[in-house]
């Protein structure tokens, strides 16, 4: 099958970016012509890739001009320079089918026309919330920090633009809104969602997506050592944390628990990027905490530091889908300490391959944290199981099969 991948960026960056990497990978191993669509940048992996490009628009600074932000917003509710693009592509290219992955901001749901128009299947992996909740978290703001909220679901996408979810920002929340708008006028021509977690399954269901158009496909974990044999811990008491410095991936939770937690001889590895980095490193002087702070890791660099951490510490206050930071932990044998919310539990089971707590509760992780410390064997124990669990459920066998039973039943439908 000649398959296109659509995601608005190309190169690592996240867990999304991760898929979609592993997808061209696995497609081309298996005999597929894999192709890309996305945002040019010089770090994209799509080398060796029948590849196509926009010019990159930037809208995570803090001052972006007026000027940008209107060509920002003609993009993705006009198509603007995305959809003459997309369609001299699909003419040359000439898919049998198109996944589309994060298309939004950066791209455009209009480009969902220019494939119907000429009967090209269409999927579409539901990697967050974005087309239920126009601040693509399921937070709400308050007095005291964000906190879990379905009111999108429940009463439709304008409560962002009541609540100012996106940046605390009417104005921002009310472009989020419209761009959700926009989504869901194109929803029919979608013919099959994948979802990735039970979870997400659900919360599609909720906001009107019917449930006989949704597939459950889960992220798979990168192929590793045999699980009989996981690497030896060069550090037993170091924890990883591995994500975006952003509010809802809990860091700020991790440090005021290894404070209370009050652990000598063993180190906290905070690994990654974002607007929050300046705030934790001033938390952690300010608890006495000495994270070393590693930035963003990518390729071996992240290979070695999760096989040598005692574990992955995954303290998100947000509903994860299906984290690909577990995953790659267990490919390494690896335990996984996580919030027990969202689609985490799906993949972590409690005193199996990893600890759950409640969300945002430092207490708590304290404990599972100065359990997992204080108990060398108990580590060996679940990251042996980890090891098992990730070539047995989430092998890059399993997901490209998967994958391709979903590709055959949307262009037999």
């Amino acid at each position: 099958m000649r398959i296109l991948q659509v995601n608005k960026y190309l190169y690592p960056r996240d867990g999304v970016t991760t898929v979609v990497a592993q997808t061209l990978r696995l497609l081309a191993e298996r005999g597929h012509h894999a192709m890309a669509f996305g945002q040019a940048d010089e770090r994209n992996f799509t080398a060796g890739v029948t590849a196509a490009y926009v010019p990159p628009i930037d809208l995570e600074k803090t001052r972006v001009s007026a000027g940008r932000r209107v060509a920002a917003l003609a993009r993705i509710l006009r198509g603007t320079a995305v959809v003459p693009a997309f369609e001299r592509f699909i003419r040359a290219a000439k898919p049998d089918l198109v996944h589309l992955h994060n298309i939004y901001h950066h791209l455009s749901p209009r480009i969902i026309p220019s494939l119907t128009r000429r009967g090209i299947p269409i999927v579409m992996t539901l990697h967050d919330y974005k087309l239920f909740c126009p601040a693509y978290r399921m937070l709400r703001p308050g007095r005291d920090g964000e906190r879990p909220c379905s009111s999108c679901l429940a009463h439709g996408p304008f409560d962002a633009v009541r609540f100012r979810c996106v940046k605390g920002s009417a104005l921002a929340s009310l472009v989020c809104w419209l761009e959700a708008l926009a989504h869901r006028r194109y929803w029919s021509a979608i013919r099959l969602f994948i979802a990735p977690s039970e979870f997400m399954a659900a919360r599609a269901v909720e906001a009107g997506i019917p449930r006989r158009r949704i597939r459950i496909v889960r992220n798979a974990a990168p192929a590793a050592a045999p699980p009989s044999t996981p690497p030896r811990k060069a550090h037993p008491r170091t924890l990883l944390f591995l994500g975006r410095l952003h509010s809802e991936k809990g860091a700020r939770t991790l440090i005021d628990a290894w404070a209370l937690a009050g652990l000598r001889d063993a180190a906290l590895v905070i690994a990654g990027e974002g607007p929050e980095r300046a705030a934790l490193e001033a938390r952690a002087r300010e608890r006495g905490v000495p994270a070393r702070f590693a930035g963003f890791l990518d390729g071996a660099d992240k290979t070695r530091a999760l096989a040598e951490a005692a574990a992955l510490v995954l303290p998100s206050r947000w509903y994860e889908n299906c984290p690909m930071a577990a995953l790659e932990a267990f490919a390494q044998g690896t335990a996984v300490i996580a919030s027990r919310m969202g689609g985490v539990p799906e993949i972590v089971k409690e005193g199996v391959d990893g600890l759950l707590v409640p969300p945002g509760d430092a207490g708590a992780l304290a404990r599972a944290i100065s359990a997992l410390c204080a108990d060398h064997g108990l580590a060996e124990r679940l990251g042996r199981a980890a090891a098992r669990a990730a070539a047995r459920d989430f092998s890059e066998e399993r997901y490209a099969r998967d994958l391709e039973a979903v590709y055959r039943d949307a262009l037999r439908q």
